[in-house]
């Protein structure tokens, strides 16, 4: 029979009143210190007593099962699918992230000294940066999305082994079927007019430090009645080097349309957001798709995660490749601290690194060792981000037609 864990079966008023006890004790001994260093001028070991009141053990234990406590609860609403399988994950992950704490933190020293990049050994500037996605592609049928398509991302977690899936927080669904690309251009041609609300482009501006600032244009006009088609079938061979152009030299402001769908047509039935969201108030974008159009290259998506980390799910259907760079999981609060550090004032926010409207580029993520991939979406793939921390961001590589749906 297996032992149990402390405060397992405790309710989680009572897991917070002992956290509560904890941090009053932590407090009274930090203030014990502070007071005998003002006095002696040194601080003075604590006396056994108070050092014997803190055990940090029950901290960590204490903490933990809040968080174990507030999953489960959270779980019995439908809001969180939770098992074993993920939590061991999850611990997994939270080991290889305290490993990589003490390279980062020495990162982060010698750039708040002023010490350049060049002063850091190699092996530690350098992250994991993959562009083949074989892997990670599970073919399938038109008839496997829709209504099917959260059953069909669940057989492709496993088939795909899991782990691996969950780590790099991405898959793809290879469907076998590509759309008519004239039939599209017509689509879109025979549209109705566009409101003011929807985002029809942004400006782009080079920041520092291998950074792209990509700002919502409201003034840009854009006439779907000049659409000309998209029949790009360009493959880029370069992905990472391209997407170090475009940081460098971005053009000013681009047109990329962002709406709800302006037509009934199937296309809008072949994502489906699951049962669970389906069954809330319909939130555009979120249980509802979003139509996607770029009108010309270099069209960006900022980095960021989903509200509410949720997953995605993109559909390209015609035209140019969509470029992705996606943090893997185990990198995603390290990527969050590397931000803080270079923007101060980053607000409290679940979405603070996509309130800075960035798009960062390889060698960012490279001198900081953050682990990324640099994924190439072509026609009739679903790229699919998992639940979670996975933060992502996009570059169009010319004209293309797109379908999303968190």
């Amino acid at each position: 029979m297996a032992a149990q864990r402390p405060f397992e079966n405790e309710s989680i008023d009572t897991l917070i009143e002992a956290a509560k006890r904890l941090l009053r004790q932590l407090e009274e001994v930090k203030a014990a210190g502070a007071h005998d260093e003002r006095v002696h001028g040194r601080s003075r070991p604590r006396r056994a007593s108070s050092k014997q009141s803190i055990s940090k053990p029950d901290l960590t234990a204490t903490f933990k099962a809040i968080v174990k406590k507030v999953r489960s609860e959270l779980a019995k609403l439908g809001e969180l699918e939770t098992n074993e399988q993920d939590i061991q994950e999850q611990e997994i992950q939270e080991q290889e992230i305290q490993v990589q704490n003490t390279q980062e933190l020495e990162l982060l020293v010698l750039s708040s000294h002023g010490q350049v990049s060049d002063q850091i050994p190699a092996e530690r500037r350098l992250s994991e940066c993959t562009t083949g996605d074989s892997n990670l592609r599970f073919p399938c049928l038109h008839s496997q999305l829709g209504k099917n398509m959260v059953a069909t991302i669940q057989q492709a977690r496993e088939q795909l082994n899991r782990h691996n899936v969950n780590e790099r927080g991405y898959l793809i669904l290879e469907v076998q079927k590509c759309r008519d690309v004239s039939k599209l251009t017509q689509l879109l041609r025979a549209a109705e007019t566009l409101d003011q609300d929807e985002i029809k482009g942004f400006t782009l501006t080079q920041g520092d430090a291998d950074c792209l600032h990509a700002h919502v244009a409201a003034e840009i006009s854009l006439d779907l009645c000049d659409i000309e088609g998209f029949n790009e079938a360009f493959v880029s061979h370069q992905p990472k080097e391209e997407f170090e152009e475009w940081i460098a030299r971005p053009p000013d402001r681009v047109q990329y349309l962002i709406c709800k769908p302006l037509s009934d047509h199937s296309i809008n039935s072949l994502l489906d957001a699951g049962p669970q969201c389906n069954r809330r108030p319909e939130i555009p974008g979120v249980n509802r798709l979003y139509w996607y159009v770029s009108c010309e290259p270099n069209t960006p998506a900022n980095l960021h995660i989903e509200d509410g980390n949720t997953g995605s799910a993109n559909l390209l259907l015609a035209g140019a490749e969509k470029h992705w760079i996606i943090i893997h999981r185990s990198s995603a609060e390290k990527l969050e601290r590397c931000i803080r550090n270079q923007f101060p004032g980053s607000k409290e926010c679940s979405q603070f690194v996509r309130h800075h409207n960035i798009i960062v580029g390889p060698r960012w993520l490279e001198k900081w060792g953050i682990n990324y991939e640099i994924v190439c979406q072509k026609p009739g793939d679903v790229l699919v981000t998992l639940p979670g921390h996975v933060y992502h961001e996009v570059r169009n590589v010319g004209k293309n037609f797109a379908a999303a749906i968190n």
